[in-house]
């Protein structure tokens, strides 16, 4: 399977968990399936599921941290002076700092 194909496939198991989400439509675009792949694991209550979802699963992710790879302490970016604030995030891609800045400020 693709990374593509195992995003999908979670995708769908996840949305055929649950009856009020088997009408959701998988996105298109790689980065709203992301998205929604997230959502529904942040979501998901800690039930049991089958091994092959597990597997598929631990495939997926293993790739996305050889990807995106893991960050050390030091890459960590403060983003206030008020020494009262300690808010600290992680920037893997420009992208993902645009993102942490329109919705912090």
């Amino acid at each position: 399977m693709t990374q593509s194909e195992k995003r999908i496939y979670l995708i769908n198991k996840l949305l055929d968990e649950q009856p009020h989400y088997r009408d959701v439509p998988v996105p298109k675009s790689e980065t709203e399936q992301k998205r929604l792949l997230r959502t529904l694991m942040n979501i998901r209550r800690p039930n049991p599921i089958g091994e092959d979802f597990l597997k598929v699963q631990d495939e997926y992710l293993q790739a996305e941290i050889m990807e995106k790879g893991i960050t050390d302490l030091s890459d960590l970016i403060p983003i206030s002076d008020d020494s009262r604030i300690k808010v600290i995030f992680n920037v893997f891609k420009d992208t993902d700092y645009e993102i942490y800045r329109e919705l912090l400020g």
